[in-house]
């Protein structure tokens, strides 16, 4: 009885095991340097992977993630990488970010800059943040960028709102700077006025 049971009890342990490993290596997304439908450019100034499987907008835009490093020796940032009905199946925000610090890291990373437009994730969770009764400081470090920045230690903020002069109250866009200096932080909001003149 003993000799009959034991092929299939290790049998039966080994094909479950392969089952648990298969559907956790299915669960598993590829890295993006070797995913086919991403492209990654890399310059010593610049770090730039687009989706090139995706489509949104009128004019069938690709989701993209880009960085540069700036001559200040800072780092901007600038993403899509969802739109309102889909969003990109083979890039990941928080995983480019953390490879954008690795990449100018050498360099020296003095700040991070960003640059929000109206109806972004950053620009909604911005005001949202205000709303609750936030100083502008840490709103902004409320936002996605905010909180990638402040992983990597980049703790203050500073907020220059863009306003496009045409409606009371609305501002075309919101640019910040993340540093890990403190007398960088501040709460008094510089507010650039922008009209644009046409051609």
């Amino acid at each position: 009885m003993h000799k009959f049971f034991t092929p299939i009890i290790l049998t039966f342990v080994l094909l479950s095991f392969q089952a648990n490993a298969f559907q956790c290596i299915s669960f598993v997304k590829p890295s993006y340097l070797k995913n086919p439908h991403v492209s990654v450019f890399k310059k010593p100034t610049s770090f730039v992977a687009i989706d090139t499987s995706s489509k949104f907008g009128r004019e069938d835009e690709h989701f993209f993630f880009r960085s540069f490093y700036e001559a200040d020796g800072g780092i901007s940032i600038n993403a899509i990488l969802r739109s309102e009905n889909t969003r990109s199946q083979h890039l990941d925000g928080r995983v480019l970010f953390d490879d954008t610090i690795k990449y100018f890291k050498a360099r020296g990373i003095s700040k991070i800059n960003g640059s929000w437009f109206s109806y972004s994730d950053n620009h909604q969770a911005y005001f949202k943040a205000l709303e609750m009764g936030l100083p502008p400081s840490d709103a902004a470090m409320m936002t996605w960028t905010g909180q990638q920045a402040l992983r990597h230690g980049y703790l203050y903020a500073s907020v220059t709102l863009v306003k496009d002069g045409t409606e009371e109250g609305y501002y075309d866009g919101i640019e910040v700077v993340f540093s890990k200096n403190k007398e960088n932080k501040s709460d008094v909001v510089k507010i650039v006025h922008y009209i644009d003149e046409g051609i």
